[in-house]
């Protein structure tokens, strides 16, 4: 009998799947899941030993951010506040990345993303709202970081690629386009991001 082929939850199955051993042991010996990151180890921590624990992993990561964000926020230091925060919403959303399936877990990870974002937006020392762009029969949504000090200014329309949530660039302490004068927008682009909001939500 021909043993059963490995899948992986919530999508197609790929040829690559029964070399997910190498994967794992690239990520448990580099903390990388891409080969274009810079020197030095990757950003998963050293207790992630395969793909299937970076959710866990990083979510305890996020919980504990999360937790020393209210700390701060409580002790009257709302710009630590705002960074923990910050980074806690980074952290979730790369726990609920790699669950491609839209489950419990993943909408828990979700929901620690939002909470966190907009404890960002209640912090930040300037205007950010969310934006719905309707676009070709759907919707693009977005981050609108209005430039302070600015009526109108120029509009820098940021488009990552597919790895990532509007939610994760940029750090209000660190906006790039805001320090040349401009307003940003930052989206999400995902073929599913309407029903992935709605489920979410």
């Amino acid at each position: 009998m021909a043993p059963a082929k490995p899948t992986v939850r919530g999508r197609a199955p790929l040829a690559r799947d029964s070399q997910q051993w190498m994967l794992d042991y690239l990520i448990q010996e580099t903390g990388k899941v891409f080969h274009f990151q810079g020197e030095g180890r990757g950003r998963l921590p050293r207790s992630v030993r395969s793909h299937d624990m970076i959710s866990k992993h990083l979510g305890l990561q996020a919980r504990r951010l999360e937790a020393m964000a209210k700390a701060e926020a409580a002790a009257g230091h709302p710009e630590t506040a705002l960074d923990f925060y910050f980074q806690a919403t980074v952290q979730y959303a790369g726990a609920q990345h790699v669950i491609f399936e839209s489950n419990d877990e993943k909408r828990y990870l979700y929901a620690g993303v939002r909470r966190c974002y907009e404890q960002v937006i209640a912090l930040a020392p300037y205007r950010i709202e969310h934006i719905d762009i309707p676009w070709n029969g759907t919707q693009v949504s977005g981050n609108l970081h209005l430039c302070p000090g600015r009526v109108a200014a120029p509009l820098v329309f940021y488009i990552p690629g597919c790895d990532t949530l509007k939610e994760a660039w940029p750090h209000p302490f660190f906006n790039v386009a805001h320090q040349r004068g401009c307003t940003c927008s930052r989206s999400t682009v995902r073929g599913t991001l309407k029903a992935t909001s709605e489920a979410f939500a």
